[in-house]
């Protein structure tokens, strides 16, 4: 079940990986390494927005709530945080 009080805190935990570590402008220069691995545009950006935000929790020892990685609610924030990004 996807609760507001989870989006939220994956929206920001997003806005700090960001402020933080420019998970979108890592992304943006390897988006064609994301590419070759899911045709698909919007899901190139979703996984590898994802893949720098898992490093940067874990280079930045952040603490996360279980699941909250991986969990629809990220889907949701991440799907957010693309579109604000490219448009």
């Amino acid at each position: 079940m996807i609760t507001g009080n989870r989006i939220f805190e994956a929206r920001e935990l997003l806005d700090m990986a960001q402020r933080g570590g420019d998970i979108f402008g890592q992304t943006a220069k390897g988006i064609t390494h994301w590419m070759d691995r899911y045709a698909d545009y919007r899901t190139a950006w979703h996984y590898g927005i994802l893949h720098h935000l898992e490093s940067w929790v874990e280079k930045n020892e952040e603490s996360t709530t279980p699941g909250l990685l991986r969990g629809p609610e990220m889907a949701t924030a991440i799907g957010q945080f693309i579109e604000g990004m490219l448009y």
